[in-house]
């Protein structure tokens, strides 16, 4: 145990407003939005959602590197 919460969005469809909830909520919380990079989907919704939800809750966005994929 770690000590802390995490949210999980299993679909970026509502990403952005469970992350502004939790802003209101908690609003001292350290909000990290981890994105799902789908680089070979059009639009990369998993960056688009990630990205949009990290800035209108005031996070910051994490982004996975996964070594010997091409991007």
């Amino acid at each position: 145990m770690l000590g802390h919460a995490v949210a999980v969005a299993f679909n970026a469809g509502n990403l952005e407003a469970v992350a502004v909830a939790l802003r209101n909520k908690y609003p001292t919380l350290k909000i990290i939005i981890a994105a799902d990079d789908d680089h070979q989907t059009p639009g990369n919704p998993g960056m688009t959602k990630a990205t949009a939800a990290a800035q209108a809750a005031g996070g910051v966005l994490a982004v996975p590197v996964v070594k010997g994929l091409a991007a």
